[in-house]
């Protein structure tokens, strides 16, 4: 559907990324390359079933051509000639960038996974995918004071510190967002589909056990809810009778 492309794109935009940037690899910006790329894949996809998420297109665009500008510098480092007008000045004024396109991104794809979660009927998937985005502008307000506020040097760098461990933890959540939605959120098309028919009877075999086992554990789990659901009503109809005693 377009999730499984979005949660690898996500993995390497903003977690592969950390790791690949440590020195002296320094190729976070091959990681995103990769990650933006994957992303668009995915929400290509998915645009199909939600509109929304043709939204995030054009932030990513931009972070894609901004990644452009790290790719320059990437190369540069290796070969030992880095660009002279790749000054101090113009990598705070494209971080600044990074930055407001990261949060743009972040908008754009959260609120359209939160409209899909609820096409669906999936209220908790869209409750989480909002509190993500809180998140997000969490660690955003977090940049800002650290980046912006003036403070003695090692208050900066505790700072520093909370808000890369906000950063990480929130990168988690989204990648466990995105997880849960891959499990959950499927086309109406390839829900309940029949085991694929190989040449070999006995994979077959094997696949239409697992499907029939598949299909006795979904009606045991809607037959627990309804139970579940009916006792509950049941037992308010009473608490309603009594009071009314």
């Amino acid at each position: 559907m377009g999730f499984g492309y979005l949660f690898l794109g996500y993995l390497c935009a903003f977690l592969l990324k950390v790791t690949a940037d440590i020195q002296p690899l320094g190729a976070g910006a091959l990681a995103v390359l990769l990650g933006i790329m994957l992303m668009a894949a995915g929400i290509r996809k998915l645009s199909e079933y939600e509109s929304s998420f043709r939204l995030s297109f054009f932030p990513l665009g931009l972070l894609l051509i901004e990644n452009c500008y790290r790719l320059i510098g990437m190369v540069g480092a290796w070969i030992g000639a880095k660009p002279e007008w790749m000054t101090a000045t113009v990598d705070s004024a494209v971080s600044w960038v990074e930055f407001v396109l990261i949060l743009a991104v972040h908008a754009a794809l959260f609120w359209a996974i939160a409209r899909l979660a609820l096409a669906v009927d999936l209220r908790k998937t869209a409750n989480a995918a909002i509190r993500n985005l809180v998140f997000v502008g969490l660690w955003g307000i977090l940049y800002l004071v650290w980046a912006l506020v003036p403070m003695p040097q090692e208050w900066k760098n505790a700072f520093f510190r909370i808000q890369v461990i906000v950063n990480l933890l929130v990168i988690l959540f989204n990648l466990a967002l995105l997880l849960s939605c891959m499990k959950n959120i499927a086309p109406e098309e390839d829900a309940d589909q029949p085991p694929h028919r190989y040449r070999w009877n006995f994979l077959n075999r094997v696949g239409d056990r697992f499907f029939s086992e598949h299909e006795r554990a979904a009606e045991k789990k809607q037959k627990e809810t309804e139970d579940f659901l009916r006792r509950r009503r049941e037992r308010k109809e009473e608490k309603k009778k009594e009071k009314k005693k």
